[in-house]
């Protein structure tokens, strides 16, 4: 696995683990938490597709 993956993979990790910690600590729903963490993965996979993208260029 490159580089890129693992960094693309550990940051997209940390961001989810931030916003749930942000949301516990204010009280968010869980709807909101699920929406956020469903926000942040498509964000990741379009990361994905548009590197595996540029690959093939």
């Amino acid at each position: 696995m490159s580089k890129t993956v693992m960094f693309g993979f550990v940051g997209t990790v940390v961001v989810i683990v931030v916003f749930v910690l942000l949301g516990i600590f204010t009280d968010a729903s869980f709807s909101g938490i699920a929406g956020i963490i469903a926000a942040v993965a498509f964000g990741a996979a379009m990361l994905g597709l548009m590197s595996l993208l540029l690959t093939l260029v």
